[in-house]
């Protein structure tokens, strides 16, 4: 299908632009974000599966290609990025020999043009295009668990397709806490090196309990392994700071970057273990009302990482474990390719914080529902700002 300018989506259900004014931003020093254009794609009359807002989708390598897992049926649907239109749904398995079990809930990724990542516990699965195992870490669960040091879970996995012996992830004791990044060695099923994660030493202060005998419900920061370029991106909601390893050289670097629009991390809470529902609420408004970050990814065409995050504002009701999100504030960071941030941008076009993104051609793509089809916000951030 075609292409949509801004007014024709100022009022779409689902609503993820707010007005039709042009975009603005708090930060003077740095000119503001566009919006290109609204994409809108032809689902040839099949129901596409958006109740997660894209967050099971990946991207081929040449960005030519959706994948978005359908949890639901299961199924993969596959869209062409180029001619804005569903190309073909490939059905899955749950059970049987290709069976998927719960696997791609916790996201997939392109390995290859032939290959498909499905995270996963206890171990993850690659299929093909066809929706069948490929017998790749079939057998990642009893390795792990052979290797692995008592009380400590492998989790987190990921693999770089130039790499395909290795398998790297993060080992840590539950509830989470003593990190470590983990290099795991297919050759000979050995650990090749482990790398303590000392940012993250303070994560039990950001974890939140209920437990009334009845019910159970565990927060803590939530831990992203993507690729990023050339290399293994570790991030964390709870933080801007980034671990960064290149498979090359064996290296695992860390970054910190000085926020001024938002903060660079949430405000600690302490661990909190409760069976009062007010007190619960209290703690998770603090949480999850503070800025949260999302993975950042990468802009080929510009060299540049550009990385979402928010902040929430929730009902002021005090009923229930839960209170309900009203808006986010989302904002959008530029950084340069040796991880140096030059721009800061509030986003406030937006209405809900992207569960989706990815560049492509120069432009920031973000998932937007269209009339309960499938859409995306194409955006333009200006670079090298002074």
């Amino acid at each position: 299908m075609g292409k949509s300018n801004l007014t024709g989506i100022c009022m779409l259900g689902g609503m993820a632009v707010l007005g039709c004014t042009k975009p603005t931003s708090n930060n003077t020093y740095y000119n503001q974000v566009s919006i290109y254009d609204t994409v809108s794609i032809d689902s040839k009359g099949e129901l596409l599966f958006l109740n997660w807002s894209l967050s099971t989708a990946t991207v081929s390598s040449d960005l030519s290609t959706l994948y978005n897992f359908n949890v639901d049926e299961p199924s993969l649907e596959v869209v062409d990025l180029d001619k804005y239109i569903l190309s073909h749904k490939v059905p899955l398995e749950r059970e049987g020999p290709n069976g998927i079990g719960q696997r791609g809930k916790g996201g997939i990724l392109a390995l290859s043009d032939q290959l498909l990542f499905f995270k996963g516990w206890p171990a993850p699965y690659v299929m093909d295009l066809q929706g069948r195992r490929t017998g790749l870490l079939e057998n990642l669960t009893l390795i792990k668990s052979s290797v692995t040091p008592a009380g400590r879970d492998f989790m987190y996995e990921i693999m770089y397709p130039d790499f395909p012996n290795l398998v790297f992830g993060i080992t840590n004791e539950f509830p989470g806490k003593n990190f470590e990044f983990t290099v795991l060695d297919l050759i000979d099923n050995s650990i090749k090196s482990t790398t303590p994660l000392s940012a993250w030493d303070n994560f039990s202060d950001y974890s939140l309990v209920f437990d009334d005998g009845t019910q159970f419900d565990l927060w803590a920061p939530r831990v992203y392994v993507t690729l990023l370029g050339q290399y293994i991106c570790l991030s964390t909601d709870v933080s801007s700071d980034l671990y960064l390893y290149d498979p090359r050289t064996e290296t695992l670097i860390f970054k910190e970057f000085p926020h001024s629009l938002s903060p660079k991390h949430k405000t600690p809470t302490g661990s909190i273990q409760t069976s009062d529902p007010a007190q619960f609420q209290t703690t998770f408004r603090k949480l999850y009302g503070d800025v949260s970050f999302h993975p950042p990814f990468w802009d080929n065409d510009n060299q540049v990482y550009y990385r979402f995050s928010h902040t929430t504002t929730f009902e002021r009701s005090e009923e229930g474990l839960y209170p309900k999100l009203t808006e986010q504030q989302v904002y959008l960071s530029v950084i340069e390719g040796d991880f140096t941030l030059s721009a800061e941008f509030s986003l406030d076009f937006l209405k809900d914080a992207p569960a989706f993104g990815f560049s492509k051609e120069g432009k920031i793509w973000t998932y937007l529902n269209v009339n309960d089809e499938m859409g995306f916000i194409r955006m333009k951030a200006p670079h090298n700002a002074p």
